[in-house]
């Protein structure tokens, strides 16, 4: 059952976040409404109910908000990308795969502003620090060469740039749509969750294996500090489809504790193709640890807020009575015993609530808090 809730807050259900929003709602507009009444046992209890009730709501919540979420975005076409034509690339030309500040990165040549041809990061859409401009220099038969697409022009591939080689490094995302709590990420637009990652490459060259066979996204994220994954889907040189939109390629990478992607999306326009250019990124740390070290602990605890608010009623006679003692005992004056016990009884749960409503206030608030500040996290984590 909890699953089945969290997987529909997770895949953005309406009836879903439209209960926890009404019940969010209610609560709200019920402790407006009794604000001005004074402090009482039974006023206490009903929002201790009212926490108990949100904080689980708001764990179910919390724990589909945790998963860091894959979401495609538009993008302005680089230098080596255009919007509309015959092909997708600016230049034929081959690409590379380099290392840039420690992360993957795939090479593309394209033509700056001013005519210059350089090389581009496929991910960062700049061009890569440390490479020359490439020269008009006739390419040499059978060596790698930068032509224009629409003309025959074409000159070598400089030197120092990397020689021309595959995006992937042998790396593997493993997808699924089964619902795991030692998933790695969602995708939102497939619906499909990151439940494996072969292939991690260290700084030294040397494979590695991450993913929910480690256990925990937790303990994943810590493994990938140091290392990195690169995977390439179709080819860059793919024709596009007449039948329709369909993405030429996907490449993916985990560098950094991120998740970075791109993709080119060709829709058939006339005689020609549009091109959608666009990039996903998430920070897959982010989410898990404002869940393990903030919301959950809140959110378990407030699930008790009830039962231990009905203890501490139940107690209320015997603690009012010892209080009492203690009193008459340090000499200071007192107002007279009540007559009967239920009387007593009364009096006591009345200092009691007036203690706890504001702690009750206070949980009610964590309630709400609690998944509001992770969704926050999620949503910058995105950017």
């Amino acid at each position: 059952m909890g699953q089945s809730v969290v997987d529909a807050f997770l895949r953005g259900r309406l009836t879903a976040w439209a209960a926890f929003l009404v019940a969010v709602f209610v609560v709200a507009v019920a402790v407006t409404a009794l604000r001005r009444e004074r402090a009482s046992a039974f006023r206490v209890l009903v929002m201790a109910a009212a926490v108990s009730v949100l904080s689980i709501a708001g764990l179910l919540a919390a724990t589909a908000l945790r998963f860091p979420r894959i979401t495609w975005r538009r993008v302005d076409p680089p230098a080596f990308a255009q919007a509309s034509g015959t092909s997708w690339r600016t230049l034929r030309a081959p690409s590379t795969a380099v290392l840039a500040d420690g992360a993957p990165e795939v090479g593309l040549a394209g033509v700056e502003a001013g005519g210059r041809i350089r090389l581009f990061g496929l991910f960062s859409g700049a061009p890569l620090s440390g490479y020359t401009d490439a020269q008009n220099i006739p390419a040499m038969p059978g060596e790698p060469r930068i032509c224009h697409v629409e003309a025959e022009e074409c000159r070598a591939w400089p030197k120092d740039w990397p020689a021309p080689a595959p995006a992937s490094s042998g790396s593997e995302f493993l997808w699924s749509r089964e619902m795991s709590a030692r998933a790695l990420a969602y995708d939102v637009e497939t619906g499909l969750m990151l439940h494996h990652v072969e292939g991690l490459r260290s700084s030294d060259g040397a494979l590695a294996m991450a993913g929910s066979s480690m256990g925990s996204s937790a303990k994943f994220n810590e493994r990938i500090s140091d290392t990195w994954a690169l995977q390439q889907l179709g080819k860059f040189s793919n024709e596009p489809s007449r039948e329709g939109s369909t993405a030429l390629f996907i490449v993916r990478r985990i560098a950094n504790g991120r998740v970075d992607a791109a993709r080119v999306v060709a829709t058939p326009a006339g005689d020609g193709f549009t091109f959608s250019f666009e990039r996903a990124t998430v920070a897959l740390g982010w989410a898990p640890t404002v869940y393990a070290w903030f919301s959950r602990p809140i959110l378990l605890v407030l699930t008790l807020w009830f039962p231990l608010m009905s203890m501490a009623f139940q107690a209320a006679p015997v603690w009012w009575a010892s209080r009492r003692r203690k009193r008459i005992a340090e000499g200071e004056p007192l107002s007279e015993m009540p007559l009967t016990e239920a009387e007593a009884r009364t009096r006591s749960r009345l200092l009691v609530a007036q203690k706890l409503h504001g702690p009750t206030l206070l949980a009610l608030g964590l309630c709400v808090a609690a998944p509001a500040s992770l969704a926050v996290i999620a949503i910058i984590a995105g950017r």
